[in-house]
């Protein structure tokens, strides 16, 4: 049985979003993107043909959060960057693979405080980042 109370007195809203979700392994994914917007960038390239619309990043796994995206056009001195903090969650170490719409050319993982900087591995499944419990972990992707 699932009861709610859409309208309440004195509530003025008629117009609802609600969310629905069985047997998750990690609740707290499933909440924040339901409350979260998309996030989009213009980048250049081609449309796939296969799909009128298509996704920038996805995360294989679902006890890491991506908390942040920065996306750095390219100029005449550097190639298109995308900057990303992905945060741990339920305090389990995994290996997160970040799939983009374009593999890029390289990958790095860097310290919160900018102080160390180390290549990641790029393939045709992502690129592999591992993370620790409850770690907050920034990677740059390189285009």
């Amino acid at each position: 049985m699932l009861d709610s109370l859409l309208i309440v007195e004195g509530e003025t809203e008629t117009a609802f979003q609600f969310t629905i979700e069985f047997d998750q392994s990690f609740p707290l994914r499933t909440a924040t993107d339901a409350m979260s917007p998309p996030v989009t960038y213009i980048t250049t390239g081609h449309r796939p043909v296969s799909n009128s619309a298509g996704w920038l990043v996805g995360l294989t796994a679902r006890n890491v959060q991506l908390v942040r995206s920065d996306w750095l056009p390219a100029s005449p001195d550097h190639s298109e960057e995308l900057s990303v903090i992905l945060a741990e969650t339920e305090g389990v170490a995994v290996d997160c693979f970040i799939r983009t719409a374009r593999q890029p050319m390289s990958a790095f993982a860097i310290n919160g405080d900018q102080s160390e900087k180390y290549s990641l591995e790029v393939s045709d499944q992502g690129v592999r980042v591992p993370v620790t419990p409850f770690q907050i972990r920034g990677v740059l992707l390189q285009f």
